[in-house]
């Protein structure tokens, strides 16, 4: 969850993440919004080597995924198209991600990794977008 750059509190974006959290705790999800508008301090984030481990593991896993899925059955090459990871999550640039992902399910890209998805309140981004034929 996160403001836009012009900080409207109608700029609010959210993510299947936040709506996990927001499900498990009304709560959790409230304060998260009044610290996004100002209505109290930023909570710094502790510090958790679990989750770094875990973090790492999981990217490490999604390259090796990603490197079996240049290849299809048989060892045909596929097309592999990468969004890069937004700079700024500005609106502009977010609907730039966005527009990007469009184009290369549209040229017919085998595999789009890590598109992005942004309709000016909700963001995502999907792992792997896989064409079935």
């Amino acid at each position: 969850m996160f403001l836009l750059e012009d900080h409207d509190p109608a700029s609010l974006v959210y993510s299947a993440g936040d709506l996990t959290q927001a499900a498990g705790c009304e709560f959790a999800a409230v304060r998260l919004l009044d610290q996004h508008w100002g209505r109290r301090p930023p909570q710094d984030k502790p510090s958790d080597a679990m989750l770094r481990r875990t973090m790492a593991l999981g990217q490490a896993h999604e390259q090796r995924v990603l490197e079996e899925l240049r290849f299809g059955p048989g060892g045909t090459p596929r097309e592999v198209v990468e969004i890069e990871f937004p700079k700024e999550r500005t609106r502009d640039v977010l609907a730039a991600k966005h527009e990007e992902t469009l184009a290369a399910l549209r040229s017919g890209a085998d595999i789009v990794y890590q598109g992005t998805f942004f309709d000016g309140s909700f963001y995502g981004r999907a792992d792997f977008l896989i064409r079935e034929s």
